[in-house]
């Protein structure tokens, strides 16, 4: 049995008028985003070297909280109705 796959077109805004476009075969429009995205952004614990320029230059520290799925490790659990 195969997988059945389509060609996606998957846009990326590069800010303003920039952007890149890209024809990606994949199974889904998520995964065709996900092959695009993973060979253009990365993420790392950042060195204290790394805060410490990052800051100097007036870059903010943003926090990601996920709370659509409560119950899961590391998210808030929603208090019983």
């Amino acid at each position: 049995m195969s997988i059945s796959t389509r060609i996606y077109r998957v846009v990326v805004n590069e800010g303003g008028d920039d952007e890149s476009t890209h024809l990606v075969r994949a199974n889904t429009p998520d995964n065709a985003v996900k092959h695009v995205l993973t060979k253009q952004i990365s993420a790392n614990v950042a060195t204290q070297d790394e805060l410490v320029e990052l800051a100097s230059q007036g870059v903010a520290v943003e926090t990601a909280i996920v709370h659509d799925r409560p119950g899961k490790p590391g998210r808030p659990k929603q208090k019983a109705a």
